[in-house]
């Protein structure tokens, strides 16, 4: 979640650190430090594999929801 964040306002030029706050005692005990999964499966399963990178997805969101203010004059 946390490179996630850093993306999205990376995308805008921001340091997220100067903008989010994290209460450690909101925490779940179970929360996983770092999450990376294995999308062979999926590969061999139907055929599917990522073509787009995370910090990518990030940006074209970031983009798409620009163009969505300024089309409503936001």
């Amino acid at each position: 979640l946390e490179a996630f964040v850093e993306a999205a306002f990376a995308a805008v030029d921001l340091d997220w650190h100067d903008h989010v706050k994290s209460d450690p005692r909101l925490h779940r005990p179970a929360d996983l430090r770092v999450s990376r999964a294995d999308p062979s499966r999926a590969a061999d399963a139907i055929g599917w594999s990522a073509k787009t990178l995370m910090p990518d997805v990030v940006k074209r969101m970031i983009e798409a929801e620009r163009e969505r203010l300024a089309v409503k004059g936001g």
